[in-house]
């Protein structure tokens, strides 16, 4: 647990007689995006958890024994405190925009597919059929915007996911001071992300709640985005 006592990490315990240890990985999980020849190798890791004191709980039956530990850098780093603190916290900045683009582009893919099925649905109405034909195609647009769709691993192709996964991956590569132009580079691209997700939003608030308004006259279920819950629980890559 952190100091605000939030669990960050469970650890399987040993079950042998005697001591038991237990490693505690001090990297967070890797960036929940979708793996493709873009970002290959570039999101396998995760952060390392920020410097600080933790908690320690075990847990057995009704019963729980408590150890505090602290989470240092290394003291033989050459790299000054304020630079490894800058580091840590771009590092911080560049997974959760990575992990924001992740679930924009699912959103985006999650959407136009529920369209697409409802479409085949809707009988005697062309014009709905046609806002939701025409919808499909904005979100397929913004999806090819967001990521590389392009199979060839030497196609070269780059948007705005690959992108955002060089910068995380050349700053997790470094545990040093990150560059100025990365610094500019990283804040260029949040604010494309956040411009994305501003259209996605326009679409979702006009469009789709136009086309769901229709759907409930003709007795039919809504299209529902999905949400950050469902994102996280999502399995599938």
């Amino acid at each position: 647990y952190n100091d605000k006592n939030e669990k960050v990490a469970t650890l399987p315990a040993g079950k042998n007689k005697g001591i038991n240890r237990v490693k505690w990985f001090i990297r967070q999980k890797p960036p929940k995006v979708k793996a493709s020849l873009g970002t290959l190798g570039r999101t396998f890791f995760g952060p390392t958890f920020p410097p600080g004191n933790y908690t320690i709980k075990i847990i057995k039956g009704d019963k729980t024994y408590s150890g505090n530990i602290k989470l240092i850098y290394d003291p033989d780093s050459q790299h000054s405190i304020a630079d490894l603190d800058l580091q840590y916290q771009t590092a911080l900045k560049a997974y959760k925009l990575t992990e924001e683009l992740g679930f924009l582009d699912k959103q985006t893919t999650d959407l136009k597919d529920k369209l697409q099925k409802k479409s085949v649905e809707i009988k005697n109405d062309e014009p709905l059929i046609n806002s939701i034909n025409e919808l499909s195609a904005k979100l397929e647009t913004l999806h090819k915007e967001l990521v590389s769709t392009n199979p060839s691993r030497l196609s070269g192709e780059e948007r705005l996911m690959e992108k955002v996964t060089d910068i995380y991956g050349a700053i997790m590569g470094y545990q040093g001071r990150p560059t100025e132009s990365q610094l500019k580079r990283l804040t260029s691209l949040e604010v494309e992300v956040s411009n994305k997700r501003n259209y996605f939003e326009e679409i979702f608030s006009s469009e789709l709640n136009k086309i769901n308004e229709e759907l409930k006259s003709k007795s039919l279920s809504v299209i529902l985005l999905m949400t950050k819950e469902e994102y996280l629980k999502d399995n599938s890559y």
